[in-house]
């Protein structure tokens, strides 16, 4: 199974954080790394996200851009301050490739819970994280993907 743990697109400001809409520059950033796991093959059975405005528009943004069968789908557990051992205990149990949209802290949190290899990546808005999981269980990280290397 593969992991691909991505935050959120850059978003507006605003006073309602959970109302806070993508920016033109998280759409477009969130759009290119779309493109290039299209290009890649990369075709998750669902992508998760939390109930935050932004976090689902880049699921959907994602789910338009790729092959996903399942979509974009609304879970909870995925806020920034969630506790990421919930989330990793319903990975043990899931089948199929899966993407997981969501927030500082939370997405490095789950990163480095899953895998010591990704303790110091720095989840800069429309990155992406894959992690694959062997047989025994144990996630080691593939690639990281951030807006700044798909410029280069």
């Amino acid at each position: 199974m593969r992991l691909y743990l991505v935050r959120h697109g850059k978003a507006e400001e605003g006073r309602n954080d959970d109302l806070r809409r993508l920016s033109a520059r998280g759409r477009d950033d969130i759009r290119r790394l779309g493109e290039w796991c299209r290009r890649k093959g990369i075709d998750p059975a669902e992508i998760w996200h939390s109930p935050k405005v932004r976090a689902r528009e880049t699921a959907t943004l994602l789910a338009g851009l790729i092959d996903c069968p399942g979509g974009a789908v609304e879970r909870e557990g995925l806020l920034p301050e969630d506790d990421p051992g919930s989330v990793a205990e319903l990975l043990d149990s899931a089948e199929g490739d899966l993407c997981i949209v969501s927030h500082l802290p939370f997405v490095g949190l789950l990163a480095g819970h899953l895998a010591r290899d990704s303790m110091h990546l720095e989840f800069s808005t429309s990155s992406m994280w894959c992690a694959l999981r062997a047989a025994d269980g144990a996630w080691t990280t593939e690639w990281f993907v951030s807006p700044k290397s798909l410029e280069e």
